[in-house]
């Protein structure tokens, strides 16, 4: 059975990594994401540059599939869940987040979320600036806010794998400090960072068949 599901625990809580690139709070029926990217593909064709329509397709896909889920009850996108001005992928999300009244949906405001707090309010989102706290927690988007214990993403974290011979993958990862979590870019239309952890960081590397720990923390695939 492949492993897409990783717990662990980080600041004396219990987490859950989850595929397609989520992390999961029991203790509060929580859920994070970062770096959606809604109405990117939109916004590459408006620009000129081809773009198949099911590039965008593929994030809805995923989405609609987390919010089918019994639990969480309260999903927090972690700045960037749209890449930039308004576009059809907001009537799109109105509709899907309106599919959904058992859960609460809160965005922590990242660099390209660049319209109003009514119109994201009118979609059906509570709204919240970087250094939200959540628990004992700060939300925000971009990992170099100051208060921690901080979860973050923005930098769309990667990491090379080196295979034998010549052969390496880049892959999202969750990057996990002693303080900060940063989490993998959630939309397929994102990219990645190279990222080089430090002594004492943990990273949990996303596939697309399983979630693969190659450092620390004393965890247990389920």
């Amino acid at each position: 059975m492949a492993e897409m599901h990783f717990r662990f625990h980080w600041n004396q809580k219990e987490w859950v990594a989850e595929f397609p690139g989520t992390l999961f709070f029991p203790e509060a029926s929580a859920c994070f994401l970062a770096d959606v990217h809604l109405g990117k593909a939109e916004h590459f064709r408006k620009a000129g540059i081809g773009m198949p329509a099911i590039a965008g397709q593929k994030d809805f896909d995923a989405l609609r599939a987390l919010f089918s889920t019994p639990r969480p009850t309260h999903f927090f996108f972690l700045g960037d869940l749209f890449h930039s001005e308004a576009n059809e992928a907001l009537p799109r999300f109105k509709h899907l987040l309106s599919e959904c009244p058992q859960h609460r949906f809160t965005l922590i405001k990242g660099n390209h979320d660049i319209l109003s707090k009514a119109q994201y309010q009118g979609l059906g989102l509570e709204v919240e600036e970087e250094g939200y706290p959540f628990h004992d927690l700060i939300l925000g988007h971009d990992p170099a806010h100051p208060c921690r214990p901080h979860l973050a993403g923005h930098i769309h974290p990667g990491i090379r794998l080196k295979g034998s011979g010549k052969q390496s993958l880049r892959l999202p990862m969750w990057w996990i400090k002693p303080d900060q979590i940063i989490l993998p870019a959630f939309g397929n239309l994102t990219g990645l960072a190279a990222c080089k952890p430090s002594k004492g960081d943990s990273v949990l590397v996303l596939t697309d068949t399983k979630i693969i720990p190659i450092s620390g923390p004393e965890a247990k695939a389920i």
